[in-house]
């Protein structure tokens, strides 16, 4: 044992001394080697008993929050199916803008008409997605402002639509 002391002490000396480096000092001749395993005698303490959680440390969730915060994987699905969709629906609406130029309608109210529809169509896209990925039905902080907007967007839609009609070229 005397032997490893001062072998290792040979090597501290043999390396420059280097500034702002952590040193430990070589183990003193008759001390016992720690192990990072506890003793085999010993005995495991008693299990906590469960405290009752304070309501002041107790981290309370905003409105009904979802257990599971939307992962930025999930973002990145729903806005992959959002582009699709979103093309989708701009086809869908040029459709509907041929469709109320060939009745008639003027093709500024039948223009504005059609992104009214392609809004509509995006907005109920937009909350089935994220509804649906993120678990976010039951979420009112999520649920009451897409339902405006679902609820606007069909009003709008509704009223160019019909304005669109009656509007000769």
């Amino acid at each position: 044992m005397q032997h490893d002391a001062t072998s290792k002490t040979q090597f501290a000396q043999a390396q420059p001394p280097r500034t702002g480096d952590f040193k430990l000092r070589p183990p003193a001749a008759g001390a016992t080697p720690v192990t990072s395993s506890p003793p085999a005698a010993t005995t495991p303490p008693p299990p906590a008993s469960p405290r009752p959680a304070d309501p002041a440390t107790t981290q309370t969730k905003p409105y009904n929050a979802p257990n599971e915060a939307m992962t930025p994987t999930s973002l990145l699905i729903g806005s992959a199916i959002l582009v699709v969709l979103a093309i989708v629906f701009l086809l869908i609406s040029r459709a509907a803008r041929g469709h109320l130029i060939g009745h008639k309608a003027s093709p500024a109210t039948a223009g504005s008409a059609s992104w009214a529809l392609f809004a509509f169509l995006l907005s109920v896209a937009a909350t089935s997605v994220f509804g649906f990925l993120g678990n976010l039905w039951s979420v009112l902080a999520f649920i009451i402002p897409m339902g405006l907007l679902i609820a606007v967007t069909l009003i709008l839609c509704v009223v160019l639509f019909n304005s669109g009609r009656r509007v000769a070229r």
